[in-house]
């Protein structure tokens, strides 16, 4: 049920990303934080394949809105660091 939550979350963000007109930016933001969402997600499973805990199933199950929060954040900052204007 968790990871059905999360793909309805992932296809309406990309829906959303793919229609702006930013040059790709917000692309950029949604993949990287989907990239990061299911690192995560194979992770918990390779730890507790047969009982996650309910901070694991609030994770699988919230984390990708949160991540699509703050990733924009942590990749300007790294943009900036390396001297890339946004």
């Amino acid at each position: 049920m968790a990871l059905q939550v999360s793909l309805v979350f992932q296809v309406a963000f990309m829906l959303l990303a793919t229609m702006c007109f930013d040059g790709g930016q917000l692309v950029q933001f949604f993949l990287v934080s989907l990239a990061a969402y299911w690192g995560g997600v194979i992770l918990i499973a390779l730890r507790r394949p047969t009982m996650p805990t309910k901070v694991d199933q609030f994770l699988i199950r919230w984390g990708y809105p949160m991540l699509c929060v703050i990733t924009p954040f942590i990749m300007i900052l790294v943009w900036k660091i390396r001297g890339i204007d946004f």
